[in-house]
C-alpha cells in the first residue's frame, strides 16, 4: 500500500491501527530473517505424533482419549490424517 503512494496515516485508518503501529510493522516488514539451521521441521503437529506414536505402541485407542480427554472417535480422525500426511511426506 505504501507503494501505492498511501501514507502511514491512510493505512492505519484502513485497518484501525495507529500510525506508528504502520511504521513499526513496515520497519519490521524489510528486516532480513536468520535462515532456519538445524533439523527439518516435522510433518505432524504434536498432538498427531502423540496420538500416532501411543497408537503405535499398541494402546487402545480408549486410553490415548483418556489421555488427552478427547473422544476414541476423535483419536481415530487425528490417527488417519496423521497418517495420510506421513504417507505424502
Amino acid at each position: 500500500m505504501l507503494d501505492d503512494g498511501l501514507s502511514h496515516e491512510e493505512i492505519a485508518w484502513r485497518f484501525r491501527r495507529s500510525p506508528g503501529f504502520v511504521r513499526r510493522v513496515t520497519v519490521l516488514s524489510g528486516l532480513q530473517r536468520k535462515p532456519r539451521t538445524g533439523a527439518a521441521p516435522h510433518p505432524l503437529r504434536p498432538v498427531e505424533r502423540v496420538v500416532h506414536k501411543g497408537l503405535a505402541q499398541g494402546l487402545p485407542t480408549s486410553e490415548v482419549a483418556s489421555r488427552l480427554r478427547r473422544t476414541p472417535e476423535w483419536v481415530e480422525r487425528v490417527d488417519a490424517f496423521a497418517s495420510h500426511k506421513l504417507n505424502q511426506a
